[in-house]
């Protein structure tokens, strides 16, 4: 008989808090920001000089500090799942002892079990492929998510590696980037939050997405110091300015400032844009340091290249480390590429709308 006090602690044990979580990143940010500025005080810097100086360094500190939440959050979830695996190993070991001991309840449960699964099979692979057959873009077959890969993590460029990336591939058609953000928006009267995604100039012509109103953005929109223009998503359009089409060339105000609207996009997009309110052209400059990582990179394969531009992503990112060195150290990692459907698939399912797709198919089956 065992002890009651060998018994394992429930999966939820370990799991911290969100706000202890919430805590634990600022004080990380806090650390980095205090020696940052310890090191700008001993070259010289006043403190107040020295604190603004490293705050401008470190670039968005809000955005930083969420996806280090949202990193922090899914490494929690992981410890979560696997400790469940453990206590089903456990508690299976426990069910398969007492079933042996009854050989046709045991055939009874091992039939219906499979039963059950293979419907689950079925019904899964029916929604996965309508998921997969509603992306509406261009030759989406040869469209690949490029991701830093630290396994067992994926993770998104930073500012360095995109600039890198597109400067010095050569096995891709097309390369484009996106970055999500929260940004307030007026109109003079009211003012309230919206969802801004900022895109490199060659998101929608890589995607095959053309506005009904307007124009694509144009490579000298998104240099920095270009002019700061926007694409509105036809929900946004229909829901603030009532369809008008003269709303394009027209300025709007986001955070304080003006940009100027170029575009429209049709009603039916793709499930990347579907939740997005604005689009933005992006003007990344190169940063002092080779963090944070926040830019989601696509890129369109030549055709026949898909071998040769793996070898390339690794390549390129072997020449990048030795420049980045002092600030980034995981000598490990590389850049790894997967299948447009696959990123878009795995992104949809774990989103809220991912999860109302899935009701709806389960529904319509």
């Amino acid at each position: 008989m065992s002890n009651r006090h060998d018994r394992r602690p429930p999966f939820w044990y370990l799991r911290r808090g969100r706000r202890r979580l919430e805590s634990d990143v600022d004080e990380e940010l806090a650390l980095h920001m205090d020696l940052r500025a310890a090191e700008l005080r001993a070259g010289g810097m006043s403190p107040e000089d020295a604190r603004r100086e490293a705050l401008r360094q470190f670039g968005d500190l809000e955005y930083t500090r969420r996806y280090c939440r949202e990193q922090d959050e899914g490494r929690e979830d992981e410890m979560s799942r696997a400790l469940i695996f453990e206590e089903l190993l456990h508690d299976l070991k426990i069910s398969l002892r007492g079933l042996m001991r009854a050989p046709i309840m045991t055939l009874t449960i091992v039939f219906t079990v499979g039963l059950g699964i293979g419907a689950t099979t079925v019904i899964f692979g029916a929604i996965n492929a309508a998921l997969l057959r509603s992306l509406p873009y261009k030759d989406a077959a040869h469209i690949v998510r490029i991701y830093t890969d630290a396994p067992p993590n994926k993770f998104p460029f930073s500012v360095a590696d995109y600039l890198a990336l597109t400067a010095q591939q050569t096995r891709f058609e097309q390369i484009a980037g996106y970055a999500q953000r929260s940004m307030a928006f007026t109109d003079g009267t009211v003012a309230e939050r919206v969802r801004v995604r900022l895109v490199s100039s060659t998101y929608f012509s890589l995607l095959g997405i053309s506005p009904v109103v307007g124009r694509d953005f144009v490579e000298s929109e998104g240099r920095p110091g270009g002019p700061l223009t926007a694409i509105l998503s036809n929900g946004f359009w229909q829901t603030r300015f009532g369809g008008r089409a003269d709303i394009v060339g027209q300025t709007i105000r986001l955070d304080g400032q003006d940009y100027a609207v170029v575009g429209i996009l049709p009603r039916d997009t793709g499930p990347l844009e579907r939740t997005q309110d604005v689009f933005i052209a992006a003007q990344w400059t190169t940063p002092p340091r080779k963090g944070p990582f926040f830019i989601t990179v696509l890129g369109r394969v030549r055709a026949g290249m898909e071998r040769a531009a793996a070898e390339e992503l690794h390549a390129i990112n072997r020449s990048m480390f030795p420049i980045w060195r002092v600030s980034y150290q995981d000598d490990r990692a590389t850049w790894g590429m997967m299948d447009l459907k696959q990123h878009v698939v795995g992104d949809v399912l774990s989103s809220e709308l991912g999860r109302g797709l899935v009701e709806r198919h389960r529904a319509e089956l």
